[in-house]
């Protein structure tokens, strides 16, 4: 328990020599100011407060419940034949770039949550200064966390994530030509997807460029 740690760190708690299951409070002295420490203990008589000198060390044990649930729901799936690389793993050849980001992205075929619901990944956006998108990971840990399927379509309909798409096309997207995962779980080429995404509406009131799906301006607020 807290209290336990606490009066250990303090120097006030010490073991006993020839009883573990009893600890000792330590007397005051000139150099070290210990306060008094009770307990409460029943017999016959009833609840009767003790100096603890000893202490029963179960009074300063804390009991913590462990099971496991009958029907299991992971908050992250790992998918052993396109797993995204672990961090902090150089030294093994895994690293974590643009381009195993890219793989990644070409690996998945499935729905956009699918593909946010791996714990690296996510880690990998949010660390990754240099992407639009590491600010805004949270709403996505939100979706994957609900498994919330509209909230990570909602997500990767965004301007962020439309202008990591286009980076990834300037870069000449996957080497292989095959097609990469798509929003709604149908296969696209990653250019229908960055361009389907990044398509955009001026604001005739503040000239702002908004996202297609927004009806109102982010800036102003007035319709579209």
């Amino acid at each position: 328990s807290n209290q336990g740690m606490a009066l250990v760190h303090d120097d006030c708690l010490v073991p006993t020599h020839d009883a573990p299951e009893l600890g000792y409070i330590r007397e005051s002295t000139s150099q070290q100011y210990v306060p008094d420490v009770f307990f409460k203990e029943k017999d016959k008589y009833g609840e009767m407060t003790k100096i603890a000198r000893p202490l029963p060390v179960e009074y300063l044990l804390v009991q913590m419940p462990a099971a496991f649930p009958l029907d299991p729901k992971p908050m992250f799936i790992e998918n052993p034949s396109c797993p995204f690389p672990i961090e902090n793993r150089q030294e093994l050849g895994e690293d974590q770039n643009f381009n195993s980001l890219m793989k990644y992205i070409q690996s998945q075929h499935g729905t956009f949550l699918t593909t946010a619901s791996n714990f690296h990944f996510l880690l990998f956006l949010a660390s990754s200064e240099t992407l639009p998108v590491h600010d805004k990971v949270f709403a996505l840990c939100d979706a994957v966390r609900q498994r919330d399927v509209g909230a990570a379509q909602a997500w990767c309909s965004g301007q962020e994530w439309a202008t990591v798409l286009q980076i990834m096309e300037a870069q000449g997207g996957f080497a292989d030509g095959s097609e990469p995962m798509s929003v709604d779980g149908a296969p696209q080429t990653l250019g229908a997807l960055a361009s389907g995404v990044s398509s955009q509406w001026e604001c005739k009131h503040c000239t702002f460029h908004n996202i297609s799906a927004a009806q109102n301006c982010e800036v102003c607020g007035l319709p579209r």
